[in-house]
């Protein structure tokens, strides 16, 4: 099994009336322009008194993996429930408090990935 790790500056947009899904933030193009560093806490990283929903981007590049091993890509938490987005494929959903989630992108990768989490 391979793990990606994915830690460090991520780009971000706020969606305060939840029209993300419906302009496709998702969409490998849309252009999110602030950046914070991930692991955080979004209010600690700058984005103070707001309880909506952010949108968060993280590019990045090609990930070996050989023939018998499968690239897992694990989160150590959201709060409270995200969807996840590889190269514009929904990848699934996770609702709780800060537990561990991961889906097997072995399928998924390319020489150049866009992940997306709202």
């Amino acid at each position: 099994m391979r793990s990606i790790p994915l830690n460090g500056k991520w780009q971000y947009i706020l969606d305060p009336k939840e029209a993300g899904e419906k302009l496709r933030y998702f969409d490998n193009s849309v252009k999110f322009k602030r950046t914070m560093f991930i692991p955080n806490n979004w209010q600690v990283a700058g984005i103070d008194n707001y309880s909506g929903t952010v949108w968060f981007k993280k590019e990045f590049g090609r990930v070996a993996v050989a023939k018998d091993e499968d690239a897992i890509l694990g989160f150590a938490g959201v709060d409270y429930f995200a969807k996840v987005w590889l190269n514009g494929k929904l990848l699934g959903e996770h609702e709780g408090y800060f537990q561990p989630f991961e889906f097997d992108v072995t399928e998924h990768l390319r020489d150049r990935n866009c992940l997306i989490v709202k």
